[in-house]
């Protein structure tokens, strides 16, 4: 019997194994479209009304279809569809829902991701994703149209930086139909004073309630009478504008205070030889010491709507609103500052100041300031 030859049938198989196709494409693997995250989370409470909503892709997403009117929705409890806007990230992951104006308080919305969102391969969602959630709840406590009950303090040389004469009799308050006028420098001598409008709740708030730590609102219409100006001769000039509140326990009753007031406020920059005219500011550190928010309001005679909020449990900023711009400054601390000549009460105090040009070293020039407010309103977020 023949012996049968294996080697014809052995060579064609190494030659096989041995040899690819150098032409062979790869094919990567199909990563299916998922989402990583959404904020706010679903069934969230007490969330802020400067909120934008922020979903996180598994995959880049089809720059093509970013800007698309339908691919991440808000409405609100009626159905009624938020106007907004949507952005993405560089790298095209997260898109952002920015609403045209902010979300009113103690609402429920449903948001929407579309199952037609694609990502750059053409992958979608197997359906559409809706989650809910619920905005903050607000309180009015108290509002003012024109400073009618309200006071004026003189603060002397500011920032310790003159030593000129100065008294009370240097600040005046007027209050008018539609608004109330706040005015440093009245007698136009040669010293430098902040005028300091406000009101003070001492023990109990206008809802009787006891004044108690928590997040606090406070929203006032400011308006220049003139403009500021680099001229040492025009004598109505000014300084700044500043918003504050304070919360005041004298007998460590609601925090271990030791003396010290918690004070959140909002300073607009309006000395015109300075660089940062214009720049919005909170105060940061200490009383001397200002951080800018990144908005700038040019100075004009028109009336402007400014809103600070700020947690005073956690000891932080949230947020400000200028003209409907809001800044989420929630990284900033509020301050501390010494006031052991303040008493043994507990209080909340508002305030409006104006605050005129600083006149130079031993006062040399004289400048005289007044600020226009109307339309206070102070108000607590969430519960007591």
């Amino acid at each position: 019997m023949k012996k049968p030859s294996y080697v014809f049938f052995i060579v064609p198989i190494l030659i096989l194994i041995g040899c690819e196709d150098s032409n062979k494409t790869t094919l990567s693997p199909i990563i299916p479209l998922a989402i990583s995250s959404v904020s706010p989370a679903a069934s969230s409470t007490d969330v802020h009304v400067h909120s934008n909503i922020v979903v996180t892709f598994s995959n880049a997403m089809n720059d093509t279809e970013i800007t698309a009117s339908d691919l991440i929705t808000l409405r609100d409890v009626s159905g009624d569809r938020v106007e907004a806007r949507l952005t993405a990230s560089a790298d095209s992951t997260i898109l952002t829902l920015d609403p045209s104006n902010d979300l009113d308080y103690n609402t429920q919305y449903t948001a929407t991701i579309s199952s037609n969102v694609r990502d750059r391969s053409g992958n979608a969602l197997d359906q559409d994703y809706s989650w809910e959630f619920a905005t903050i709840s607000y309180s009015l406590l108290y509002t003012s149209t024109n400073l009618s009950d309200h006071t004026v303090n003189a603060e002397c040389n500011p920032g310790g930086t003159t030593s000129c004469p100065c008294s009370a009799n240097d600040v005046s308050m007027d209050s008018f139909a539609e608004y109330g006028q706040v005015t440093s420098n009245i007698l136009e001598t040669n010293t430098w004073v902040n005028a300091i409008g406000g009101k003070t709740f001492t023990e109990t708030q206008p809802d009787a309630e006891s004044v108690f730590l928590g997040t606090y609102r406070y929203q006032y219409k400011v308006k220049l009478p003139v403009l500021p100006a680099t001229n040492v001769n025009q004598r109505e000039n000014s300084g700044a504008v500043h918003m504050v509140m304070f919360l005041w326990d004298g007998r460590n009753a609601l925090w271990q205070a030791d003396k010290n007031s918690l004070e959140a406020g909002l300073y607009w920059e309006l000395n015109p030889w300075n660089e940062d005219y214009g720049v919005i500011k909170v105060y940061d550190t200490d009383i001397n010491t200002q951080t800018s928010t990144g908005i700038t309001v040019t100075p004009d005679t028109e009336w402007h709507t400014f809103e600070l909020i700020a947690d005073f449990i956690n000891q932080k900023y949230v947020s400000i609103k200028i003209d409907g711009q809001s800044r989420d400054i929630s990284t900033i601390d509020t301050i501390q500052v010494d006031r052991s000549t303040w008493g043994d009460d507990v209080a909340f105090l508002i305030t409006e100041e104006s605050l005129s040009t600083y006149p130079g070293v031993g006062c040399p020039y004289v400048f005289v300031w007044s600020t226009q407010f109307k339309d206070l309103e102070l108000g607590y977020l969430g519960t007591k």
